[in-house]
């Protein structure tokens, strides 16, 4: 019986890396584009591999959390991902500065909702006893009136 390699040196991750970044890396008006939730865009990308090279969402989340180290992994898999995300930003900046006043809002809202670090506003969960009634509050930052 053949023994199986560590997950970061089988092929499939070369493989999955050059189709992410023909998703990743696809024109979009937003600009080199991570559109996609991650869900989203783990089905894109595997939907151009073959069976066997596909990776399931569960272990895209592990690799993207840190939960599984892998330094062949994380710097092809990661660095591309992170890479694609920048230059995504750039974009969406640049697209807010392009645009004339008053219209600017559509560009501001994507950077906030694809980017945490770029929205004002905390986001609480509130850990509410009763398990079906799950409710966010966008709480003021302190001095924030």
């Amino acid at each position: 019986m053949e023994e199986k390699k560590p997950i970061g040196q089988q092929p499939k991750w070369k493989k999955f890396v050059e189709a992410l970044e023909k998703v990743v890396y696809a024109e979009h008006p937003v600009g080199y584009a991570i559109v996609y939730s991650d869900e989203m865009l783990i089905n894109e990308v595997n939907s151009l591999l073959p069976e066997e090279d596909r990776i399931s969402y569960r272990t895209f989340r592990r690799y993207k959390s840190g939960e599984i180290k892998d330094d062949e992994v994380l710097e092809a898999f990661v660095s591309s991902y992170k890479k694609a995300l920048a230059m995504q930003a750039g974009n969406v900046m640049r697209n807010l500065a392009e645009e004339p006043a008053g219209v600017w809002q559509k560009w501001a809202w994507i950077m906030e909702r694809k980017f945490d670090e770029w929205n004002e506003r905390r986001k609480v969960v509130d850990d509410s006893p009763d398990a079906s009634r799950l409710v966010f509050r966008v709480m003021k930052e302190e001095g924030e009136e």
